[in-house]
């Protein structure tokens, strides 16, 4: 270790890994801690097997960790065994990136280094990412990365999370009195304070000159919708602007920068939602850091492509969505981790809006006609969908396939390993049932055409996603991807009352949020995700949802939708292809329903069991399927009709 590590410093953390010990015990009588200066001479300790792990100081720059890398990972000494030479990252596991920041024009290492000498792994029984990740949930290293104040992520303003919290607080201009907030900042550096917000709002003629006023930093209610992420934070600004001559456009929706509509706040106040997107974290939570962390890159790119792109399109068509002020996208594709993103938008307060964790019946038709309103704007535009999502020259795109489960995204091995999870799934709930007595529910766990569908949806699985992807352009559209009740905001109140104007069959306002997996797919894909998982019944289906019922719904919708998309759109005529029939939607409803079974017996449901269940249902949990037997027999007896309807060929003859 450095010679200027001591207590309250990440040497804590690591002989708290090392001794596998919660706060730094001594079970390993043979653990030492050798004091060394010099960058280059710590990293000779591992080569020359005098010592397995060399943690640095806050303060090394990249010329101390670039060579000594190099020499690092191709020095494989005798006894190394076929683990190689050693490994050097941050202390997050990150890789480090030898370049000057981007940003800031500087070159320290202000994450820390860690390395470890060639054969760690046969010695200590941890590979160094694993070691890295354990390093990095221990508290002593909570409040060190990003405190160096002229590196590039820490004049971004970036706060971490868990692992990585915010570092220490620069005060605001707040009152006497009350306590400093952290200041916001974009990833130039620059302050969101009062004479930001204000320099914003005047890009196109609102608010007055020089107008500056008072800035706090606080956190939106603890509600379903804006719940932070481990590796992203959402923090409120209220905006007090300072007294000036004239009304400056308070009162009134100016239009940002980016040429979208501003959120409308009273004379005194402005709220706004603040996300930042803070990715090195997950480089020491994710078991598959690269494949983890560039899914979530360009989830986070495209949530930043879709607001600052469409956001004014979807609000004049109905679909409404938190109006954006400000959009910062900071791709860098040599070195993922060190990407920012960020979004300041309109906030939904909870005195104008609600949400609930499952869509109650009476609010499935303003969710639907949301969705049909949003599908309707886009669909069939062969066009629009291929340059949005990347498939003619442009600078930002969304997913060329929307959600996040479709095949292509998910790792192979859940769909290896389906027909035994979804088999030893089975197992639990037949013996449980049996053991309770339910005669019923064992023999349909434990019946042959149940005990099928595991095998039967993964032997299918790829031709069901082709099917979905490769449909003709008539039939796409734009999709959230995301469709959730933990997404969607139902106004209440004075509000709901005075947006009764939407046209036909508006059943109350209703927004939206989390563009991540939002892109190009069939509208029924959204509507299938939003039966299976926020929907616990509907249509008078006492054990789960009417599906006929459902999509007859989405169609009366889309009729409805669609003199309006005619209006909103740029060719002022009714979307190119006509409306789907009925009975088409409900064969690709059926469909799409597969689709996203394959996901959920894949992913998550072939962990659940009776116990976990029974706890879901007295907690309440969101899930439908997840918290009730007979929903989960539901869900698994309409995935055997549908199969059945698949091999007969009468989904696809369409």
């Amino acid at each position: 270790i450095s010679r200027d590590l001591g207590a309250g410093t990440a040497v804590e953390a690591v002989r708290a890994v090392l001794t596998d010990t919660p706060n730094g015990g001594s079970e390993r009588t043979n653990l030492r801690l050798l004091r060394v200066g010099a960058c280059g001479n710590k990293i000779l300790q591992l080569l020359i097997g005098a010592a397995d792990v060399a943690c640095f100081n806050l303060g090394s720059s990249v010329w101390d960790t670039c060579a000594t890398e190099a020499l690092l990972l191709t020095h494989c000494p005798a006894g190394a065994g076929s683990s190689g030479g050693g490994e050097l990252t941050d202390l997050l596991g990150a890789s480090i990136e030898h370049t000057r920041r981007p940003t800031t024009g500087a070159y320290r290492n202000t994450r820390g280094v860690v390395a470890t000498a060639p054969g760690f792994h046969n010695r200590f029984g941890k590979s160094h990412r694993e070691f890295c990740r354990a390093i990095a949930r221990h508290r002593a290293v909570h409040a060190l990365p990003g405190n160096g104040r002229d590196d590039d992520d820490a004049a971004a303003g970036f706060v971490g999370g868990s692992s990585a919290p915010a570092p220490p607080a620069i005060p605001t201009n707040a009152p006497a009195g009350e306590e400093p907030r952290p200041v916001l900042r974009t990833a130039g550096g620059e302050a969101m304070d009062g004479a930001w917000l204000s320099r914003l709002r005047l890009l196109s003629g609102g608010g007055n000159p020089g107008c500056g006023g008072h800035v706090t930093v606080k956190d939106p209610p603890g509600r379903v919708d804006w719940t932070s992420q481990p590796h992203s934070r959402i923090y409120l600004l209220e905006w007090s602007p300072a007294a000036s001559g004239g009304n400056g456009g308070e009162d009134r929706g100016e239009r940002s920068g980016n040429g979208s509509s501003a959120p409308r706040e009273d004379r005194n106040r402005l709220l706004v939602l603040v996300k930042q997107m803070y990715l090195p974290e997950l480089l020491a939570k994710c078991p598959r850091p690269d494949r983890k962390l560039e899914r979530d890159v360009a989830s986070y790119r495209n949530e930043c492509a879709f607001v600052r792109k469409l956001s004014g399109a979807l609000n004049a068509a109905g679909a409404k969505v938190p109006s954006p002020i400000f959009v910062e996208s900071c791709l860098r594709s040599n070195f993922l981790a060190s990407s920012k993103f960020q979004l300041v938008t309109e906030y939904f307060p909870p005195d104008h809006w609600e949400q609930h964790s499952l869509v109650p019946p009476r609010l499935v038709p303003a969710v639907v006609g949301w969705l049909a309103r949003l599908h309707a704007r886009f669909w069939g535009d062969a066009q629009t969908l291929a340059e949005l999502s990347g498939q003619s020259e442009t600078a930002e795109t969304i997913w060329a396939v929307g959600s996040f489960y479709d095949l292509g995204k998910r790792s192979p091995a859940e769909l290896d390993d389906l027909p035994a999870n979804y088999a030893a799934f089975l197992a639990r709930f037949e013996a449980a049932a049996a053991e309770a007595g339910n005669r019923d529910d064992a023999a349909f766990f434990g019946s042959p055409r149940v005990r099928q569908v595991g095998g039967r949806l993964a032997a299918r699985a790829e031709a069901i996603s082709t099917f979905l992807t490769a449909a003709p352009w008539e039939r796409k559209t734009l999709v959230h991807g995301d469709a959730k009740a933990g997404n969607c905001f139902f106004a209440k109140g004075a509000r709901r009352n005075q947006a009764g104007g939407a046209g036909p069959g508006f059943h109350g306002e209703v927004a939206a949020i989390d563009f991540q997996w939002s892109g190009v797919g069939l509208g029924v894909q959204d509507l299938a995700y939003f039966c299976h998982t926020s929907l616990l019944e509907f249509g008078g289906s006492a054990s789960g949802v009417d599906v006929d019922a459902l999509v007859s719904l989405y169609h009366s919708a889309l009729r409805d939708a669609w003199p309006l998309a005619a209006a909103c759109g740029e060719r002022g005529q009714p979307p190119p292809s006509p409306l789907p029939s009925e009975s088409e939607l409900k064969a690709l409803f059926k469909v799409a329903f597969l689709d996203f079974v394959r996901f959920t017996l894949a992913y998550s449901t072939h962990k659940l069991t009776p116990v976990e269940l029974a706890q879901n249902a007295s907690m309440g949990a969101c899930i439908p399927h997840k918290r009730s037997v007979a929903r989960l027999s539901w869900l698994v007896d309409r995935t055997a009709d549908f199969l059945e309807e698949w091999d007969s060929g009468g989904l696809t003859q369409v």
